[in-house]
């Protein structure tokens, strides 16, 4: 870079699960978290026809031996157009179902668990916030 500027790292934002509506809890999702800091999944249930609920976890995953440690567990989202943040960061304050401080590891597992077999519609996307 010209100057010596160093550029600047930016967030990666993908996503994790694309809209549908579902019965069953989909294939977990395992990102690759060794170069970032912090994680903010956003989760946003669009339609719920009857009582459907969906509960999602971040969870630490060591690469060796697959022990799996659970960082943050959504409260259960159970109505339409219902949003949610999660985040798990160093820099943040743990608050329940919403907030863990901790660090992420090589490997994060995001998983989503239906309560029952009622058709419920969401989306889910990851922002990767990178170190500096």
């Amino acid at each position: 870079m010209p100057n010596g500027l160093v550029p600047r790292k930016r967030k990666v934002t993908k996503t994790v699960f694309a809209s549908a509506a579902r019965t069953t809890a989909p294939t977990d999702v395992d990102l690759d978290t060794s170069r970032y800091k912090a994680l903010v999944l956003n989760i946003h249930c669009s339609a719920d026809p009857s009582t459907a609920s969906v509960t999602f976890e971040i969870i630490a995953v060591d690469p060796l031996s697959g022990e799996e440690t659970q960082l943050l567990q959504s409260a259960a989202l159970d109505a339409a157009d219902e949003k949610l943040r999660l985040t798990v960061s160093p820099d943040v304050a743990d608050s329940a179902n919403v907030a863990a401080n901790a660090e992420l590891g090589e490997l994060t597992r995001i998983q989503a668990t239906p309560a029952d077999t009622e058709s419920i519609t969401y989306s889910v996307s990851v922002e990767l916030i990178p170190y500096g």
